[in-house]
């Protein structure tokens, strides 16, 4: 399947995205705590899909978006933004990022697989 990275910090919900992704999923997934980190991966082996949460330590997951999309060779890779809480505002700002997709926590593991098959999809056209 697919090369992804998570990034999240509560390893809760880190541990369960990894493990529904990969075991039921079948993707490579690699999972980092801090957008930093997540930078670190992404240079040594971009992903084909980013996962992140919003708030993040350090930078926040939306100013990753932003990084990562300054970057002539990354700027193709597709984010999936992961949320419960954010504002109206960035709720818009999110929306009108090129190649993000946005989910509201909770979500069941079902809408999740979708989301990443739909994202996925989109970019093999």
């Amino acid at each position: 399947m697919a090369k992804l990275l998570i990034v999240e910090d509560d390893e809760a919900v880190r541990r369960g995205l990894e493990g529904l992704l990969s075991v039921i999923g079948g993707h490579e997934v690699r999972a980092m705590v801090t957008a930093e980190a997540a930078l670190s991966a992404i240079k040594a082996d971009p992903p084909q899909l980013i996962i992140t949460d919003v708030k993040l330590p350090g930078f926040s997951g939306i100013h990753l978006v932003e990084v990562v999309r300054e970057n002539p060779e990354w700027k193709h890779i597709p984010f999936l933004v992961i949320s419960a809480s954010i504002t109206t505002q960035t709720e818009r700002h999110i929306a009108g990022l090129e190649g993000v997709t946005y989910l509201r926590k909770p979500f069941d593991p079902e809408t999740l697989q979708e989301a990443v098959a739909t994202v996925l999809a989109a970019t093999q056209v």
